[in-house]
């Protein structure tokens, strides 16, 4: 555990205790403790672990052979009649964290982008060679930690949304309005619009059968009849 620590779910602070936590890199922790602390919550994340070594890639396009071939950091193992296996050093690691939801942040920490296929995970890659020139291990470290001081800014200078309540669209604030004169007048109803619904009951079988009714519609169609944007 010692490139580890633990946070608390509830708290999102760092520490010693292993009870209802869950476990970070140690060196993202910090960004990812305070993320969580505004609101920004976060699936999984990874510091960068720079690993110098080799992987071996099998089936890879016969077109690429004269290249892989004629590239000092490939070795060809063996070559099929539609494609080729060979080693290859490791090149690059990233930082990365993971969101449970697109939040549409109005900017990244410098040198981050949004991966392609998925607009939840923000990536920092660190490459291992700068052209055909491999980097050491303290230039790779060292370059790790601008970008991981650079996400901690970020981070510290993003707006707190953990108690921010969205502005209540139109159809809620219809909605909202019925509740105010049925509440003026002491009467029990269901109100449903394009984007809301609200009720109050206290009896009333009719009242109920819409809001039955209005549930299994809901059920049917995928929406959550236990939302309550009034909270």
């Amino acid at each position: 555990m010692d490139n580890n620590v633990f946070i608390n779910k509830n708290s999102f602070t760092i520490t010693s205790t292993e009870e209802n936590v869950f476990i970070c890199d140690k060196n993202i922790a910090n960004t990812i403790a305070e993320l969580n602390k505004k609101g920004y919550q976060t699936n999984s994340s990874c510091e960068g672990h720079i690993k110098f070594g080799w992987q071996e890639i099998n089936n890879c396009d016969l077109s690429l052979l004269n290249k892989a071939k004629n590239d000092p950091r490939f070795i060809v193992l063996k070559v099929n009649k539609d494609s080729f296996d060979y080693l290859t050093p490791n090149m690059l690691t990233s930082i990365y964290i993971s969101f449970i939801k697109d939040y549409k942040f109005p900017n990244l920490p410098l040198g981050f982008s949004l991966d392609n296929d998925n607009n939840q995970i923000i990536r920092k890659t660190i490459n291992y060679y700068d052209n055909n020139h491999k980097k050491t291990h303290q230039e790779l470290e060292a370059e790790k930690e601008k970008y991981l001081n650079e996400l901690y800014k970020w981070a510290k200078n993003l707006p707190n949304i953990a108690n921010h309540k969205p502005e209540k669209t139109k159809p809620q604030q219809f909605c909202e309005e019925v509740r105010n004169l049925a509440q003026k007048y002491n009467l029990p109803f269901f109100i449903v619009t394009k984007g809301a619904s609200a009720t109050s009951n206290n009896g009333c079988e009719a009242v109920k059968n819409a809001r039955d009714n209005h549930i299994k519609w809901e059920n049917d169609h995928g929406f959550d009849p236990n939302e309550d944007w009034n909270q």
